[in-house]
């Protein structure tokens, strides 16, 4: 598996520690018998960790997943390693290739239930377009292939959108973006990693397919906030802005970031996600792979607390 430290990377190594068979890799230098620190860009490397390994499932989760940056970065990053996991696959017959991909590629603006084969007018930035070209690659790479498109993860392991949800709530920039009533679905990392495990054991039948994955039960977006908040013993976000205000301001501050070559503290695509429904079909995954998550939205509320928890004790 690639991407092993990141967040779900992480995750999954802890989860699949006692599993023999997993091997994993990724940037950082860390302790474990099992994973093999080094740079996918590097082909050399990737292909002899794949036959040292004699891999039978690639699970390529690595990737630049930040929502600002040149393309370049993007193309570097996301494209040249999706091309060197396909040519190192190829070195070894009957390898099949699981793409953790994103919903960002939608870009659907309010839509509801979408289903997989939408394709929007345009992508909202460069990590949802390279990861679009990523697929594309994969799909006429003539290797077998599973694309998931998991909407917004979390779990125990989550680096991400607790201690920027804080950040914003200490300085008093969390507020509700619209009305506040606008839903949204969430995937817990518990529900990837039984995708993963259906994949491996997946008939032929259910390959050279993507998957939309969530937890099945779309959330208002700020109640689950404001639960997150109350865990935490803070005052509930109640707060709002007028969703054409916070685009406006998004949009001014996308262009001073371009001016000024600088990312921006926040952007029309953020407020976006913030203010319009976000939801999921995933009758596919259901139908195919015979997914039901097993995990709630409730439980993966508290499993990203104790995590969060845990994580501070030890810092």
């Amino acid at each position: 598996m690639t991407g092993a430290s990141g967040s779900l990377g992480t995750y999954l190594m802890q989860r699949w520690s006692n599993l023999s068979s997993v091997h994993f890799t990724g940037r950082k230098t860390m302790e474990h018998p099992r994973y093999h620190s080094g740079d996918l860009s590097n082909f050399q490397f990737l292909k002899e960790l794949l036959i040292r390994t004699e891999a039978k499932f690639v699970i390529h989760n690595a990737a630049l997943t930040n929502i600002w940056g040149p393309w370049s970065d993007f193309e570097s990053s996301n494209l040249r390693m999706m091309e060197n996991v396909i040519n190192a696959a190829t070195e070894l017959p009957g390898t099949r290739i699981v793409f953790i991909s994103t919903p960002s590629v939608y870009h659907y603006s309010g839509r509801e239930l979408v289903q997989e084969d939408f394709v929007p007018s345009r992508f909202p930035n460069h990590y949802a377009k390279s990861k679009y070209l990523a697929e594309q690659m994969l799909q006429s790479s003539g290797l077998p292939y599973m694309i998931f498109r998991p909407r917004a993860v979390l779990g125990k392991t989550d680096n991400t959108l607790l201690p920027r949800l804080l950040e914003t709530y200490k300085t008093g920039k969390l507020k509700i973006v619209g009305e506040g009533r606008n839903k949204a679905d969430f995937t817990a990392m518990a529900n990837i990693e039984y995708a993963l495990c259906l994949a491996c054991q997946a008939e032929t039948k259910a390959w050279n397919e993507v998957y939309n994955l969530t937890n099945g039960a779309p959330v208002e977006v700020y109640g689950m906030i404001n639960e997150l908040l109350n865990k935490l013993n803070l005052d509930p976000v109640k707060q709002k802005v007028p969703a054409w205000l916070a685009m406006a301001a998004g949009g001014f501050a996308e262009f001073v970031g371009k001016i000024r070559n600088v990312e921006p503290s926040i952007s029309r695509y953020q407020m976006e996600l913030l203010s319009l429904n976000y939801t999921l079909s995933i009758e596919k995954a259901r139908e195919k792979l015979g997914y039901q998550p097993v995990q709630s939205n409730e439980e993966m509320l508290e499993e990203l607390f104790q995590g969060y928890l845990s994580s501070n004790r030890h810092t």
